[in-house]
């Protein structure tokens, strides 16, 4: 009788751990927002950045992308397939007139059309500090199309979405 009052408080408690496990991991909107951190973390430039940190941390990025990207951004007039393999030094050349960067997204919209696919359009927030001292601060809507690939979600498209001003 004891026996059995225990296999049935274990059942119960690997009961209770799997749906725990279900409930607290975190799903897929969850992990494509961390995406977008490990963005802001690694594209940072703080004043005391030396230059191997800055390039490990550009170096770091190209995890977060498929082996190719497509840019576009009409307002600019730029629209480009990129190879991850040329990010890092891209993102080295658009960090050295900064002596101060910092990035941040919010307003998070994520769809799913299919499995393995991700649309997000997300606000962007860079401010910065050129090396003359003057500041800069540009707010962008962006929408990104990600992949899943190895339950890692990659960006895979990023256009710059153009505003009309009032």
């Amino acid at each position: 009788m004891v026996a059995d009052k225990k296999w049935v408080l274990v059942a119960v408690a690997l009961t209770i751990g799997i749906l725990m496990f279900f409930i607290l991991s975190p799903g897929d909107a969850a992990r494509i927002k961390k995406q977008f951190d490990f963005l802001s973390a690694n594209i940072a430039k703080t004043p005391d950045e030396n230059k191997l940190i800055g390039a490990a941390n550009a170096k770091r990025i190209r995890s977060a992308f498929a082996e190719t990207i497509a840019i576009h951004a009409p307002a600019y007039d730029y629209a480009r397939d990129l190879a991850a393999s040329e990010l890092p030094a891209l993102v080295l050349t658009a960090r050295a007139s900064y002596a101060e960067l910092a990035l941040t997204f919010y307003d998070f919209s994520i769809d799913f059309p299919q499995e393995g696919l991700a649309d997000v359009r997300v606000t962007s927030r860079m401010r910065g500090r050129l090396l003359s001292g003057e500041t800069i601060e540009d707010i962008q809507e962006l929408h990104c199309r990600l992949q899943k690939t190895d339950d890692t979600w990659r960006f895979e498209a990023i256009e710059i979405v153009e505003v009309l001003e009032q």
